[in-house]
């Protein structure tokens, strides 16, 4: 027999935290694979997980200016759950467009990058993992560790 010393103690319990940790991520990339198979969508993520694809119709001259800090974007945005694509928990359609104002305040790490991406008359797709959105947080319809998707169009930048 071995004795448990806390060193063995803290690696066997890295080694099932990472284990766990190792299923959530796949089970998310499962997810993500699957919704972006049901859409017809075949990318790669950023360096940081996010998904961010150009649905922007090719007939559609977009704006070059990247948003600032401050300025102030008008945008129809559409998000739902990878998994479930009818929860929909923000429908801001070009009848009601919100107003949004970069980086003025607190951001989703999803949205700060994502956003970042925009241009006037771009539409974006962003799929974002649980890490960069919720969390481990459940968020009104959101469960907890959801992977979510916005589809975001800039109606209007004011600089």
């Amino acid at each position: 027999m071995f004795k448990k010393t806390p060193t063995l103690v803290l690696l066997i319990s890295v080694i099932l935290i990472q284990a766990c940790t190792s299923e959530a991520e796949q089970k998310e990339l499962d997810i993500i694979q699957s919704y972006l198979g049901s859409v017809k969508i075949e990318t790669d993520p950023l360096p940081s997980g996010l998904y961010v694809i150009d649905m922007t119709d090719t007939l559609t001259e977009v704006g070059t200016q990247e948003p600032a800090p401050g300025d102030t974007l008008i945008l129809t945005v559409k998000a739902y759950l990878a998994a479930n694509p009818n929860t929909i928990f923000v429908d801001k359609p070009l009848t009601a467009p919100d107003t949004f104002i970069y980086n003025a305040a607190p951001m989703l790490p999803a949205w700060e990058e994502g956003i970042s991406y925009i241009r006037e008359h771009k539409t974006l797709k962003i799929i974002s993992p649980s890490d960069l959105a919720y969390g481990a947080m459940r968020v009104g319809v959101i469960p907890p560790n959801s992977v979510l998707v916005f589809d975001i169009t800039c109606l209007e930048h004011r600089y």
